[in-house]
């Protein structure tokens, strides 16, 4: 899966962000509808990552959900 596809499957793929970044809120999960920019930027704002752990961890995310 990539960030295409997670964009598209957003609806599926929330609940698994929901459990990986527990401290994302609802509206958090709303506005970053698939997009690794914006996921990457609340992770910067929520959980105080820097810029690099927040890309980081969105690619983890993104190969935890391939598995």
């Amino acid at each position: 899966m990539n960030w295409d596809q997670i964009r598209k499957n957003w609806p599926e793929c929330k609940s698994q962000v929901k459990q990986h970044w527990s401290k994302l809120t609802e509206g958090d999960i709303a506005s970053i509808n698939g997009d690794r920019a914006i996921l990457q930027r609340r992770l910067t704002e929520r959980l105080g990552s820097t810029k690099e752990q927040a890309e980081k961890d969105s690619e983890k995310a993104l190969k935890d959900a391939q598995a």
